[in-house]
Protein backbone atom coordinates (compact mmCIF):
# COMPACT_ATOMS: atom_id res chain seq x y z
CA UNK A 1 0.00 0.00 0.00
CA UNK A 2 1.24 3.38 -0.74
CA UNK A 3 1.96 5.93 1.47
CA UNK A 4 -0.96 8.26 -0.03
CA UNK A 5 -3.16 5.01 0.36
CA UNK A 6 -2.17 5.13 3.87
CA UNK A 7 -2.83 8.29 4.46
CA UNK A 8 -6.09 8.08 3.09
CA UNK A 9 -6.97 5.32 5.00
CA UNK A 10 -5.92 6.53 8.22
CA UNK A 11 -7.84 10.10 7.76
CA UNK A 12 -10.56 7.70 6.85
CA UNK A 13 -10.75 5.67 10.26
CA UNK A 14 -10.10 9.17 12.26
CA UNK A 15 -12.81 10.94 10.78
CA UNK A 16 -15.12 8.19 11.17
CA UNK A 17 -14.29 7.25 15.12
CA UNK A 18 -14.95 10.91 15.19
CA UNK A 19 -18.24 11.00 13.57
CA UNK A 20 -19.25 7.99 16.09
CA UNK A 21 -17.96 9.50 18.91
CA UNK A 22 -20.01 12.38 18.04
CA UNK A 23 -23.13 10.10 18.07
CA UNK A 24 -22.26 8.11 21.13
CA UNK A 25 -22.28 11.58 23.18
CA UNK A 26 -25.40 12.56 21.11
CA UNK A 27 -27.00 8.92 22.41
CA UNK A 28 -26.08 9.32 25.74
CA UNK A 29 -27.35 13.02 26.21
CA UNK A 30 -30.86 12.10 24.53
CA UNK A 31 -30.27 8.36 27.16
CA UNK A 32 -29.89 11.25 30.07
CA UNK A 33 -33.01 13.34 29.27
CA UNK A 34 -35.15 10.18 28.93
CA UNK A 35 -33.72 8.49 32.04
CA UNK A 36 -35.02 11.81 33.88
CA UNK A 37 -38.43 11.44 32.63
CA UNK A 38 -38.46 12.58 28.98
CA UNK A 39 -40.08 11.39 25.99
CA UNK A 40 -37.86 9.83 23.63
CA UNK A 41 -38.74 11.72 20.99
CA UNK A 42 -39.09 14.85 22.33
CA UNK A 43 -35.64 14.30 23.93
CA UNK A 44 -34.02 14.20 20.33
CA UNK A 45 -35.51 16.77 18.96
CA UNK A 46 -34.39 18.81 22.12
CA UNK A 47 -30.83 17.91 22.01
CA UNK A 48 -30.79 18.21 17.96
CA UNK A 49 -31.66 21.35 18.43
CA UNK A 50 -28.57 22.99 20.30
CA UNK A 51 -26.12 22.35 17.47
CA UNK A 52 -25.26 25.84 16.62
CA UNK A 53 -25.90 25.19 13.32
CA UNK A 54 -29.60 24.74 13.68
CA UNK A 55 -31.92 27.94 13.12
CA UNK A 56 -33.72 28.73 16.82
CA UNK A 57 -36.73 29.90 17.38
CA UNK A 58 -36.75 33.27 18.70
CA UNK A 59 -39.83 34.60 21.22
CA UNK A 60 -40.88 38.21 20.53
CA UNK A 61 -41.39 39.74 23.87
CA UNK A 62 -41.69 43.24 22.46
CA UNK A 63 -39.72 45.82 21.31
CA UNK A 64 -37.98 48.23 24.19
CA UNK A 65 -39.86 51.20 24.98
CA UNK A 66 -37.75 53.39 27.54
CA UNK A 67 -41.17 54.62 29.63
CA UNK A 68 -43.36 51.51 29.86
CA UNK A 69 -40.56 49.36 29.25
CA UNK A 70 -41.49 46.82 25.90
CA UNK A 71 -44.14 47.58 23.68
CA UNK A 72 -45.53 45.98 20.02
CA UNK A 73 -44.64 47.02 16.90
CA UNK A 74 -47.93 47.71 14.96
CA UNK A 75 -49.34 45.60 11.78
CA UNK A 76 -47.22 43.02 13.11
CA UNK A 77 -48.46 39.95 14.57
CA UNK A 78 -47.42 37.86 17.51
CA UNK A 79 -47.80 34.03 17.59
CA UNK A 80 -51.54 34.04 15.87
CA UNK A 81 -52.63 37.32 17.35
CA UNK A 82 -52.61 40.47 15.23
CA UNK A 83 -51.34 44.03 16.47
CA UNK A 84 -52.94 46.88 15.35
CA UNK A 85 -51.97 50.26 14.36
CA UNK A 86 -52.16 51.53 17.15
CA UNK A 87 -49.48 49.11 18.72
CA UNK A 88 -51.96 46.73 21.12
CA UNK A 89 -53.71 43.64 20.15
CA UNK A 90 -56.84 43.93 18.35
CA UNK A 91 -59.86 42.06 18.97
CA UNK A 92 -60.77 40.78 15.79
CA UNK A 93 -60.55 41.23 11.81
CA UNK A 94 -62.30 44.85 11.74
CA UNK A 95 -61.34 47.03 15.06
CA UNK A 96 -64.72 48.58 14.14
CA UNK A 97 -64.96 50.42 17.35
CA UNK A 98 -61.47 51.89 16.91
CA UNK A 99 -62.54 53.83 14.19
CA UNK A 100 -62.56 57.15 15.91
CA UNK A 101 -59.30 56.11 18.65
CA UNK A 102 -58.08 57.78 20.95
CA UNK A 103 -60.89 59.61 20.47
CA UNK A 104 -63.81 58.11 22.07
CA UNK A 105 -67.03 57.84 19.87
CA UNK A 106 -70.80 58.91 21.52
CA UNK A 107 -71.73 56.62 24.09
CA UNK A 108 -68.28 54.60 24.66
CA UNK A 109 -67.64 52.91 27.83
CA UNK A 110 -63.77 52.69 27.00
CA UNK A 111 -62.18 49.72 28.60
CA UNK A 112 -58.07 49.21 29.36
CA UNK A 113 -57.07 46.29 30.09
CA UNK A 114 -53.55 45.53 31.49
CA UNK A 115 -51.93 42.49 31.84
CA UNK A 116 -49.27 39.69 30.46
CA UNK A 117 -48.95 37.37 27.61
CA UNK A 118 -52.12 35.65 30.03
CA UNK A 119 -54.41 38.25 28.80
CA UNK A 120 -52.46 39.21 25.50
CA UNK A 121 -53.62 36.00 24.14
CA UNK A 122 -50.34 35.58 22.23
CA UNK A 123 -49.69 31.33 22.72
CA UNK A 124 -53.31 30.73 21.21
CA UNK A 125 -53.77 28.43 18.65
CA UNK A 126 -56.31 30.13 16.75
CA UNK A 127 -56.46 34.21 16.42
CA UNK A 128 -56.67 37.45 18.46
CA UNK A 129 -60.94 37.07 18.06
CA UNK A 130 -60.61 34.93 20.80
CA UNK A 131 -58.34 36.73 23.76
CA UNK A 132 -60.34 37.46 26.96
CA UNK A 133 -60.13 41.39 25.75
CA UNK A 134 -62.51 40.01 22.64
CA UNK A 135 -64.89 37.82 24.60
CA UNK A 136 -65.40 40.55 27.08
CA UNK A 137 -65.97 43.03 24.55
CA UNK A 138 -68.49 40.73 22.93
CA UNK A 139 -70.39 39.85 25.80
CA UNK A 140 -70.56 43.82 27.13
CA UNK A 141 -72.22 44.68 23.88
CA UNK A 142 -74.43 41.51 23.37
CA UNK A 143 -76.40 43.69 26.58
CA UNK A 144 -75.23 46.84 26.30
CA UNK A 145 -77.92 49.86 26.87
CA UNK A 146 -79.51 51.73 24.09
CA UNK A 147 -76.94 54.47 22.84
CA UNK A 148 -74.04 52.72 24.43
CA UNK A 149 -71.35 50.49 23.23
CA UNK A 150 -67.95 49.07 24.91
CA UNK A 151 -64.78 49.10 23.79
CA UNK A 152 -62.14 46.88 25.49
CA UNK A 153 -58.61 47.86 24.39
CA UNK A 154 -56.30 44.69 25.04
CA UNK A 155 -52.41 46.30 26.33
CA UNK A 156 -51.32 42.68 27.48
CA UNK A 157 -47.65 42.04 26.86
CA UNK A 158 -45.51 38.98 26.86
CA UNK A 159 -43.59 39.00 30.27
CA UNK A 160 -45.76 42.35 31.57
CA UNK A 161 -45.56 42.37 35.39
CA UNK A 162 -47.02 44.54 37.88
CA UNK A 163 -44.46 47.16 37.45
CA UNK A 164 -44.43 47.63 34.14
CA UNK A 165 -48.56 47.69 34.02
CA UNK A 166 -48.10 50.58 36.63
CA UNK A 167 -45.74 52.04 34.77
CA UNK A 168 -48.22 51.42 31.30
CA UNK A 169 -51.38 53.20 33.58
CA UNK A 170 -49.38 55.90 34.24
CA UNK A 171 -47.45 56.62 30.96
CA UNK A 172 -50.41 55.85 28.57
CA UNK A 173 -53.95 54.44 30.06
CA UNK A 174 -54.86 57.63 31.65
CA UNK A 175 -54.84 59.73 28.53
CA UNK A 176 -57.06 57.66 26.58
CA UNK A 177 -59.99 58.65 28.83
CA UNK A 178 -60.75 54.85 30.42
CA UNK A 179 -64.00 54.66 32.13
CA UNK A 180 -62.87 51.48 33.71
CA UNK A 181 -59.30 50.19 33.66
CA UNK A 182 -58.63 46.24 34.43
CA UNK A 183 -55.19 44.29 35.93
CA UNK A 184 -54.85 40.96 35.24
CA UNK A 185 -51.87 39.90 37.50
CA UNK A 186 -49.94 37.37 39.73
CA UNK A 187 -47.77 34.57 37.39
CA UNK A 188 -45.27 36.66 36.70
CA UNK A 189 -44.88 38.50 39.55
CA UNK A 190 -45.03 35.23 41.63
CA UNK A 191 -42.20 33.93 39.71
CA UNK A 192 -39.91 37.48 39.45
CA UNK A 193 -40.52 37.10 43.13
CA UNK A 194 -40.05 33.68 43.94
CA UNK A 195 -37.06 33.19 41.86
CA UNK A 196 -35.60 36.88 41.91
CA UNK A 197 -31.45 35.33 42.13
CA UNK A 198 -32.04 32.93 39.65
CA UNK A 199 -33.79 35.25 37.07
CA UNK A 200 -31.30 38.32 37.30
CA UNK A 201 -28.39 35.92 37.76
CA UNK A 202 -27.55 37.68 41.01
CA UNK A 203 -27.18 37.04 44.58
CA UNK A 204 -30.85 38.68 45.08
CA UNK A 205 -32.76 40.67 42.19
CA UNK A 206 -33.85 44.26 42.72
CA UNK A 207 -37.73 45.55 43.58
CA UNK A 208 -39.78 46.16 40.49
CA UNK A 209 -37.32 44.57 38.26
CA UNK A 210 -37.83 41.57 36.14
CA UNK A 211 -35.98 39.47 33.84
CA UNK A 212 -35.95 41.73 31.06
CA UNK A 213 -35.06 44.77 32.83
CA UNK A 214 -31.89 42.68 33.43
CA UNK A 215 -31.37 42.80 29.70
CA UNK A 216 -32.00 45.80 29.42
CA UNK A 217 -29.82 47.22 32.19
CA UNK A 218 -26.68 45.11 31.05
CA UNK A 219 -27.07 46.16 27.22
CA UNK A 220 -27.23 49.97 28.15
CA UNK A 221 -24.33 49.73 30.86
CA UNK A 222 -22.09 46.87 28.87
CA UNK A 223 -22.40 44.63 31.71
CA UNK A 224 -21.55 41.82 29.57
CA UNK A 225 -21.18 38.14 30.80
CA UNK A 226 -18.95 35.64 29.08
CA UNK A 227 -21.07 33.72 26.91
CA UNK A 228 -19.98 29.69 26.22
CA UNK A 229 -20.28 29.21 22.45
CA UNK A 230 -21.50 25.66 21.39
CA UNK A 231 -18.44 24.62 19.07
CA UNK A 232 -19.72 23.66 15.57
CA UNK A 233 -17.64 20.66 15.09
CA UNK A 234 -17.61 18.13 18.49
CA UNK A 235 -20.77 19.58 19.55
CA UNK A 236 -22.74 16.76 21.46
CA UNK A 237 -18.52 15.72 22.75
CA UNK A 238 -18.83 19.39 23.87
CA UNK A 239 -21.78 19.21 25.61
CA UNK A 240 -21.32 15.56 27.08
CA UNK A 241 -18.34 17.27 28.84
CA UNK A 242 -20.34 20.36 30.45
CA UNK A 243 -23.19 17.89 31.25
CA UNK A 244 -20.73 15.81 33.17
CA UNK A 245 -19.48 18.75 35.19
CA UNK A 246 -15.81 17.69 33.31
CA UNK A 247 -15.80 21.42 31.68
CA UNK A 248 -16.66 23.71 33.90
CA UNK A 249 -18.95 26.99 32.70
CA UNK A 250 -17.07 30.56 32.67
CA UNK A 251 -17.22 32.48 35.36
CA UNK A 252 -19.69 36.21 34.51
CA UNK A 253 -17.29 39.61 34.16
CA UNK A 254 -17.64 41.51 37.24
CA UNK A 255 -21.85 41.44 37.09
CA UNK A 256 -22.32 41.11 40.26
CA UNK A 257 -19.63 43.87 41.49
CA UNK A 258 -20.84 46.05 38.76
CA UNK A 259 -24.65 46.18 40.65
CA UNK A 260 -23.54 46.42 43.90
CA UNK A 261 -22.26 49.17 43.25
CA UNK A 262 -26.07 49.99 42.38
CA UNK A 263 -27.36 51.95 45.72
CA UNK A 264 -30.90 50.57 44.48
CA UNK A 265 -29.40 46.71 44.46
CA UNK A 266 -27.69 47.13 48.23
CA UNK A 267 -30.81 48.63 49.23
CA UNK A 268 -33.67 45.82 47.55
CA UNK A 269 -31.64 43.33 48.97
CA UNK A 270 -32.28 44.85 52.57
CA UNK A 271 -35.86 45.54 51.59
CA UNK A 272 -36.43 41.38 50.48
CA UNK A 273 -34.75 40.61 53.84
CA UNK A 274 -36.84 42.79 55.82
CA UNK A 275 -39.92 41.62 53.72
CA UNK A 276 -39.11 37.99 53.87
CA UNK A 277 -39.18 38.18 50.18
CA UNK A 278 -41.01 40.35 47.53
CA UNK A 279 -44.53 39.40 47.76
CA UNK A 280 -45.62 42.52 48.88
CA UNK A 281 -44.81 44.02 45.61
CA UNK A 282 -47.72 43.30 43.64
CA UNK A 283 -50.36 44.39 45.54
CA UNK A 284 -48.45 47.65 46.40
CA UNK A 285 -48.27 48.07 42.52
CA UNK A 286 -52.00 47.52 42.20
CA UNK A 287 -52.55 49.20 44.47
CA UNK A 288 -51.25 52.60 43.67
CA UNK A 289 -53.22 52.03 40.30
CA UNK A 290 -56.73 51.67 42.34
CA UNK A 291 -56.27 55.09 44.28
CA UNK A 292 -55.25 57.14 41.60
CA UNK A 293 -58.46 55.49 39.81
CA UNK A 294 -60.60 56.37 42.66
CA UNK A 295 -59.43 59.83 43.10
CA UNK A 296 -60.01 60.42 39.66
CA UNK A 297 -63.19 58.97 38.54
CA UNK A 298 -61.83 55.74 37.21
CA UNK A 299 -63.14 52.62 37.67
CA UNK A 300 -60.56 50.01 38.50
CA UNK A 301 -60.45 46.25 38.82
CA UNK A 302 -57.58 44.15 39.98
CA UNK A 303 -57.95 40.56 39.51
CA UNK A 304 -55.83 37.73 40.95
CA UNK A 305 -55.40 35.47 37.49
CA UNK A 306 -55.88 31.60 37.80
CA UNK A 307 -53.00 29.14 37.25
CA UNK A 308 -52.29 25.48 36.87
CA UNK A 309 -51.61 23.26 39.61
CA UNK A 310 -53.63 25.88 42.01
CA UNK A 311 -57.44 25.16 43.72
CA UNK A 312 -57.69 22.91 40.65
CA UNK A 313 -56.59 19.73 40.04
CA UNK A 314 -55.64 19.12 35.75
CA UNK A 315 -57.39 16.91 33.70
CA UNK A 316 -54.96 14.22 31.81
CA UNK A 317 -54.48 16.39 28.61
CA UNK A 318 -53.46 19.48 31.11
CA UNK A 319 -51.24 17.23 33.03
CA UNK A 320 -49.46 16.01 29.86
CA UNK A 321 -48.90 19.45 28.67
CA UNK A 322 -47.67 21.08 31.89
CA UNK A 323 -45.29 18.04 32.09
CA UNK A 324 -43.87 18.99 28.61
CA UNK A 325 -43.77 22.32 29.41
CA UNK A 326 -41.89 22.50 32.90
CA UNK A 327 -39.73 19.42 31.22
CA UNK A 328 -38.84 21.95 28.68
CA UNK A 329 -38.54 25.10 30.66
CA UNK A 330 -35.87 23.32 33.19
CA UNK A 331 -33.55 22.08 29.71
CA UNK A 332 -33.64 25.80 28.78
CA UNK A 333 -31.67 26.65 31.88
CA UNK A 334 -34.46 27.39 34.32
CA UNK A 335 -34.10 24.41 36.71
CA UNK A 336 -36.76 26.53 39.44
CA UNK A 337 -39.36 25.03 36.78
CA UNK A 338 -39.00 21.60 38.00
CA UNK A 339 -42.09 21.08 39.54
CA UNK A 340 -40.56 20.04 43.10
CA UNK A 341 -39.49 23.69 42.81
CA UNK A 342 -41.86 25.17 41.52
CA UNK A 343 -45.04 24.36 42.68
CA UNK A 344 -44.43 24.93 46.39
CA UNK A 345 -43.00 28.83 45.37
CA UNK A 346 -45.91 29.35 43.14
CA UNK A 347 -48.58 28.23 45.98
CA UNK A 348 -46.36 30.48 48.77
CA UNK A 349 -46.89 33.18 46.91
CA UNK A 350 -50.20 32.86 45.36
CA UNK A 351 -51.44 32.58 49.10
CA UNK A 352 -49.53 35.61 50.13
CA UNK A 353 -51.20 37.62 46.61
CA UNK A 354 -54.92 36.04 47.88
CA UNK A 355 -54.53 37.67 51.05
CA UNK A 356 -53.50 40.64 49.48
CA UNK A 357 -56.58 40.95 47.68
CA UNK A 358 -59.06 40.02 50.26
CA UNK A 359 -57.42 43.16 52.30
CA UNK A 360 -57.99 45.32 49.25
CA UNK A 361 -61.29 44.50 48.48
CA UNK A 362 -62.17 45.26 52.02
CA UNK A 363 -60.31 48.40 52.08
CA UNK A 364 -61.98 49.83 49.28
CA UNK A 365 -65.53 48.04 49.44
CA UNK A 366 -67.12 51.93 50.30
CA UNK A 367 -65.67 52.52 46.62
CA UNK A 368 -68.24 53.35 44.10
CA UNK A 369 -66.32 51.30 41.64
CA UNK A 370 -62.83 50.28 42.79
CA UNK A 371 -62.98 46.47 43.20
CA UNK A 372 -60.26 43.56 43.69
CA UNK A 373 -61.70 39.95 43.18
CA UNK A 374 -59.60 36.63 43.19
CA UNK A 375 -59.87 34.46 39.96
CA UNK A 376 -57.79 31.68 41.42
CA UNK A 377 -60.79 29.05 41.76
CA UNK A 378 -62.62 30.13 38.72
CA UNK A 379 -61.81 26.99 36.69
CA UNK A 380 -62.66 25.17 39.82
CA UNK A 381 -65.85 23.27 38.12
CA UNK A 382 -64.47 22.93 34.52
CA UNK A 383 -63.83 19.58 33.83
CA UNK A 384 -62.62 20.47 30.37
CA UNK A 385 -59.12 21.50 29.27
CA UNK A 386 -58.58 25.26 30.17
CA UNK A 387 -54.46 25.83 30.43
CA UNK A 388 -52.45 25.70 27.72
CA UNK A 389 -49.28 25.33 29.70
CA UNK A 390 -48.74 26.72 33.68
CA UNK A 391 -50.67 29.84 33.08
CA UNK A 392 -51.64 30.49 29.30
CA UNK A 393 -55.18 30.04 29.13
CA UNK A 394 -56.99 28.10 26.15
CA UNK A 395 -60.07 29.62 24.31
CA UNK A 396 -62.85 28.23 26.50
CA UNK A 397 -60.60 29.55 29.79
CA UNK A 398 -60.82 32.73 28.29
CA UNK A 399 -64.39 32.91 27.37
CA UNK A 400 -64.75 31.92 31.23
CA UNK A 401 -62.64 34.68 32.76
CA UNK A 402 -64.31 36.92 30.26
CA UNK A 403 -67.87 35.98 31.37
CA UNK A 404 -66.65 36.37 34.53
CA UNK A 405 -65.00 39.64 34.09
CA UNK A 406 -68.50 40.69 32.02
CA UNK A 407 -70.54 40.43 35.15
CA UNK A 408 -68.39 42.69 36.98
CA UNK A 409 -68.18 45.44 34.73
CA UNK A 410 -72.03 45.56 34.29
CA UNK A 411 -72.36 45.69 37.84
CA UNK A 412 -70.37 48.90 38.62
CA UNK A 413 -70.87 50.59 35.35
CA UNK A 414 -74.64 50.22 34.16
CA UNK A 415 -76.14 50.28 38.03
Amino acid sequence: MSANARLAKGIAITVLLCVAAEFAAFAGLVAFDVARGDKLLRAIEHRARMHPLVPKVVVLLGAFDPIAGQRYDPDTKVGNVRINKFGFIANGPDDASLRLFPRKAEGEIRIIMLGSSSLAGTLLRSDESHTIAAYLERSLNAHAPPGRRFSVLNFGINGGDSFSELRMFFAQAIYLDPDVVIALDGWIDAIEGAFNSERSGLRHGLVDWSEMSYRHNDLFNRIAAKRESTPYVFTYLYLALKEAGILGREAPDNRQERYESMPWYRISGEIIADHQGLDFVLPRNVEAMAAYSAATGICFIGYLQPIADLARMPNQEERDALDDYHAAMARAGKPYFARATYTPAMTKAFSSYADAYRRLSEKYRGSRCTRFSDLTTTFERTPERVYLDATHYNERGNEIIAARMAGDVRRIVLH
